[in-house]
C-alpha cells in the first residue's frame, strides 16, 4: 500500500506457499520508488447504498481476489464481470492486505455496493501446514 516508509526493522511473509517442511530458498529484492502524494484518506469512502434499492434480497460475491493477491483481475475487470452477472454488490478480499482499497480511488462504480475486505492468514503451532523453527 502506498505511504511512508517507517525506518526499523521489516519482516517479509512468504507464506503459506511452502513445499518443504525444512523450508525453501528465497530472496527478496526490495526498491523503493516516490509516488504521487497520497490522498487526505487512503482510498475512497465507499457508498452506504445504491439509489433505487431498498431492503430486500441482494445478489453478491463475498470473496473476490484480485490482481492484489491471486486474482488475475484489476478492479474494473472484478466491477465488469458483476454487471455481466447481476450482482448487487462484491467484495474484494486479496490476501493479507486491503491495498485493493487504493485502486478505487476515483473509480467506485455507484451500481453496486463495494466492500473492502481482506482475508488474514494466520499461522500457529496448532495449524495443520509446516512450522518454522
Amino acid at each position: 500500500m502506498p505511504g511512508p516508509v517507517e525506518p526499523g526493522a521489516w519482516s517479509v511473509i512468504l507464506g503459506p506457499m511452502v513445499a518443504s517442511a525444512g523450508g525453501m530458498a528465497w530472496q527478496v529484492d526490495v526498491t523503493l520508488h516516490h509516488g504521487e502524494p497520497l490522498p487526505r484518506t487512503p482510498y475512497d469512502l465507499l457508498p452506504a447504498s445504491v439509489a433505487g434499492r431498498g431492503p430486500g434480497w441482494y445478489r453478491g460475491d463475498l470473496h473476490l481476489h484480485s490482481v492484489h493477491s491471486d486474482g488475475q483481475h484489476a478492479v474494473d475487470k472484478i466491477v465488469a464481470a458483476a454487471r455481466r452477472e447481476g450482482l448487487h454488490f462484491i467484495a474484494t478480499s486479496d490476501h493479507n492486505t486491503s491495498s485493493t482499497g487504493v485502486t478505487w480511488r476515483g473509480n467506485v462504480p455507484t451500481d453496486l455496493l463495494v466492500i473492502n475486505a481482506e482475508e488474514v492468514t494466520t499461522r500457529s503451532a496448532s495449524s495443520a501446514g509446516p512450522t518454522a523453527r
